[in-house]
């Protein structure tokens, strides 16, 4: 039939992009139920003795006020919660900001990643960022979306975080949305003043506003997820007590 060349040649390239198409949505399936059992492995007993192991080594006493200093070891440098929420997850820290993007804390390949702090954070480090996947269902930091609600908020105002085996609760005082490439992510002041000076300035960019004093703010914890439009980034901002 005149024309039938052509036809049968897009009609098997349709065919082919269908078939590769439906490969990888299997493949990305199978990787998320995998993830998702890791990570209900993580909250139950199993993960809490990989934590204790860990944090013997990855973290720093208490009386050091930070997270230790980690220039050559992938590890667990911290765990993070926000009370009722999906988020309940350990914290790690490579030799670059893109390990993790893909890898569970175990080391597996995984398209859901891990939470990671900036590798560029140290013990002293001001302003520790804390970065994750926006994922499916809420997973990782998926569920952050609904801070751009202020009901939501006043039901989950703060962060809490573990360190040395302790936990202390941290008020977020700033949600909003940011570029990529914004100063947002500074990560180094030059003194006290200019990190509260760059407090209140994020409290005065909220989405809306919070009643956080910036005199709190002695170290600044910062949890980063894409919004799903372009470089468009979305921030929640707590301060750690001064009695850290």
């Amino acid at each position: 039939m005149k024309g039938s060349g052509p036809f049968r040649f897009w009609y098997r390239m349709v065919v082919l992009i269908f078939a590769g198409s439906s490969v990888a949505l299997f493949v990305r399936a199978a990787e998320l139920r995998r993830s998702a059992a890791f990570y209900e492995r993580a909250v139950g007993a199993q993960g809490r003795e990989l934590w204790d192991r860990e944090r013997r080594t990855t973290l720093a006493p208490k009386e050091d006020r930070a997270l230790a200093q980690q220039d050559s070891q992938e590890g667990i440098v911290t765990w993070i919660q926000i009370a009722d929420t999906p988020v309940n997850y350990p914290v790690m820290r490579g030799a670059d900001n893109q390990y993790y993007l893909d890898h569970l804390p175990d080391g597996t390949k995984n398209a859901l990643g891990s939470l990671f702090l900036d590798c560029r954070c140290s013990a002293d480090s001001p302003h520790w960022i804390i970065y994750g996947h926006n994922g499916i269902g809420g997973k990782m930091f998926g569920s952050l979306r609904h801070y751009v609600s202020q009901d939501y908020f006043a039901k989950h105002p703060v962060l809490t975080v573990a360190v040395a085996g302790e936990w202390y609760a941290c008020p977020i005082f700033s949600v909003r949305t940011v570029e990529a490439d914004s100063d947002a992510y500074t990560l180094d002041f030059a003194d006290e003043d200019a990190l509260r000076d760059y407090v209140e300035q994020a409290a005065e960019q909220s989405l809306y506003p919070i009643s956080v004093s910036s005199e709190r703010a002695e170290r600044v914890l910062t949890l980063s997820t894409c919004t799903g439009w372009g470089s468009q980034r979305l921030m929640i901002q707590a301060v750690f007590p001064v009695d850290f």
